[in-house]
């Protein structure tokens, strides 16, 4: 079944118990007023017309009644109407369990009653008395008040739910906020990751060029001596050259010195 099937099924569920709560309302309230009201309408009659009876004897009327048996009338007829006073008030207080809406209908239809009357199952049309009014009229404020209980509670109800849904609005942001806030630290914990091992990579190269800077040092030193070396060893042969050039001149200045005395010599001679 998918989403919007679910939607539809939750929506006629919803359709058919408003349906079923209105219908128990208009009940509710034709009961209230053809039975309830009703009965406690003809008992207050009954009380009534008990007291203008007594009221209206004469005195002989007076002499032969029997004074206890007018009190159990009268008590018997109150105690009736205590108890459908008290029965009234209960299934008033039953209407707790109705929504508002279905306080509204109820209320409606109870109007409609104590204004038009009420028609029965057998087409038997009736309206209450000055006293049955009167008595309607209470019962309607007190589900009046039922109503605006019902009115005011469901009121902060809502007031409640747009609260919930403002914190869950703050705490989604919360949520999403947290979240990147810890896609940032992850990245930075990344970064910071990396930058060790940049880090080690820079130490290692550094290493490597300390060690690459030794090597060369101590080659260019072998290289300065090895250097020195040629370097006297060609001033030594350079004085080598020179000793004998000097002695090679010597030796020619006195082959050609020789040569000449010899010529002059002989030339003398002759």
């Amino acid at each position: 079944m998918t989403f919007q099937s679910l939607e539809r099924a939750f929506d006629q569920k919803d359709d058919l118990s408003m349906a079923n709560e209105a219908r128990r309302a208009q009940a509710a309230a034709g009961q209230l007023y053809s039975e309830q009201i009703r009965s406690l309408e003809i008992e207050l009659g009954w009380a009534k017309e008990k007291a203008n009876e007594v009221a209206s004897r004469g005195w002989w009327g007076r002499i032969t009644s029997s004074a206890s048996k007018d009190l159990a009338d009268v008590a018997t007829i109150q105690s009736s109407i205590n108890q459908k006073v008290l029965f009234l008030i209960q299934e008033t207080i039953k209407l707790n369990s109705f929504s508002r809406i279905g306080l509204e209908i109820l209320m409606h239809d109870l109007r409609h009653y104590i204004e038009s009357g009420f028609t029965d199952v057998n087409g038997r049309h009736f309206r209450l008395s000055k006293e049955g009014e009167a008595l309607a009229e209470q019962t309607f404020t007190h589900i009046q008040g039922i109503y605006n209980s019902s009115k005011e509670i469901d009121g902060k109800v809502d007031q409640n739910a747009e609260e919930i849904r403002a914190l869950n609005a703050k705490l989604e942001l919360k949520t999403d906020l947290d979240a990147k806030q810890d896609a940032a630290i992850a990245r930075l914990h990344e970064l910071l990751q990396a930058n060790g091992e940049l880090d080690f990579s820079q130490d290692a190269a550094i290493e490597r060029l300390t060690v690459q800077n030794a090597s060369l040092e101590s080659i260019g030193v072998g290289l300065r001596e090895s250097m020195e070396e040629q370097r006297l060893s060609l001033e030594a042969r350079l004085d080598g050259l020179n000793k004998w050039r000097v002695s090679w001149r010597f030796y020619l200045l006195a082959s050609h010195t020789g040569f000449l005395g010899w010529l002059v010599y002989l030339t003398w001679l002759r």
